[in-house]
């Protein structure tokens, strides 16, 4: 199911995804894409797309943090970008403190020490 959304949004033009009405942002294509491809199991694919959501979210500090938590999920799933993945996830949970997003945080934190 992860592999048939990835592509269904990948062949979409729009670039942001809305849901609910009223319809509430949830982010950049590119971050759905990139969840979608976590989702079933391909960490190198969902780490690119989530490397240009980083970009896209940018204007949206708490966006940008949790599009920011995906991508090191990613890289912590590659044995070879471990490290990286690790690097991120520390960035992660420090930033999820400023911003007082604490559920964020914990999570972090415990994929840094996992």
């Amino acid at each position: 199911m992860g592999r048939s959304l990835a592509e269904l949004l990948a062949a979409h033009p729009d670039q942001m995804v809305l849901a609910g009405w009223p319809a509430v942002m949830l982010g950049s294509k590119q971050r759905y894409i990139g969840l979608a491809c976590l989702a079933s199991g391909r960490p190198a694919r969902a780490a690119r797309h989530l490397g240009v959501a980083l970009d896209e979210d940018s204007e949206f500090a708490v966006l940008q943090t949790r599009t920011r938590f995906d991508l090191a999920r990613a890289l912590l799933l590659q044995p070879a970008r471990r490290p990286e993945g690790l690097a991120e996830m520390a960035h992660v949970k420090q930033k999820a403190a400023e911003l007082k997003m604490v559920a964020l945080e914990a999570q972090a934190a415990a994929a840094c020490a996992s």
